[in-house]
């Protein structure tokens, strides 16, 4: 189902996609008790809103507005951030000037439809309204033909040399974000340690989780089953993730997108120069 997010970032419903009908209904069951207890621990995580509550991050961090650095990535090419128009957050002002500081021309926004994007009280005055904007409201599950097919809009908008730079948001810049900016740092070449830890970052400057604990570990995890499931859905020929193949496994990936080799050669160039 896809959510239908009000201007203040808030899910306010769910629409079901083509052929899911409402009400939905699911059983969970868990087959030891208190098997879920650690991962629990590990995922219970709270934010604030409050600048204040954050005194060791560095406005950017606070925003989570990032360049993304990882091997292979040319400067000033890739941002991502949690969402510049939404104002529950408190963070988008700031993601709204560090875009603007950056020169990005081009945004997708991966949580709203442009109706909802405008109805957003800081649309108006914001930088961000005076640029490019996709709109892709994706859904969560990296594995459906929406998240997929938001994907290929992505990938063919960066095969324009004037679309540069770029930044992709979506509410937190979390989840959604964070496997979009996973994809495209594996296909220019990057290590999946490096992508690991450029997941993680998001978590550390909402979450205060700190690097090197076994919640770190746990929620670092997420980013290698989300990018598992994709390609096993997409890739016909998957034989499981191996860390040594990932730039390989991102090119299957956008192959199966229907991207050819011609697009991935000039969405390499675009990215890498």
């Amino acid at each position: 189902a896809k959510p239908v997010i009000d201007k203040n970032g808030t899910i306010i419903k769910w629409v079901p996609e083509k052929g899911v009908k409402f009400p939905l209904h699911i059983a969970i069951s868990i087959s030891k008790k208190q098997g879920y207890k650690d991962k629990y621990k590990n995922f219970n995580l709270i934010r604030t809103y409050k600048r204040s509550d954050y005194p060791e991050l560095s406005d950017k961090d606070f925003a989570n507005f990032r360049e993304i650095k990882t091997s292979k990535m040319a400067s000033g090419k890739l941002y991502r951030s949690s969402t510049p128009i939404h104002t529950k957050l408190s963070r988008n002002f700031y993601c709204d000037r560090f875009a603007k500081e950056a020169g990005v021309k081009t945004f997708f926004n991966l949580c709203n439809t442009e109706k909802e994007a405008k109805e957003c009280p800081a649309f108006n005055k914001s930088y961000y309204a005076t640029k490019n904007v996709y709109y892709l409201p994706l859904n969560v599950d990296v594995t459906s033909d929406v998240f997929s097919n938001g994907m290929k809009e992505i990938a063919k908008a960066m095969l324009n040399k004037k679309a540069f730079p770029c930044l992709i948001h979506c509410v937190e810049g979390q989840d959604r974000t964070g496997f979009s900016c996973a994809m495209f740092e594996l296909f220019m070449g990057a290590s999946y340690e490096e992508v690991e830890a450029d997941y993680v970052k998001t978590f550390m400057n909402y979450y205060k989780v700190k690097e090197g604990t076994e919640q770190y570990r746990s929620i670092a995890k997420n980013i290698y089953v989300n990018l598992d499931r994709a390609f096993k859905e997409r890739i016909k020929d998957y034989k499981g993730f191996d860390k040594n193949k990932t730039q390989e496994l991102a090119k299957k990936y956008f192959k199966s997108l229907g991207l050819s080799d011609e697009q991935l050669n000039q969405l390499w160039d675009n990215l890498s120069k």
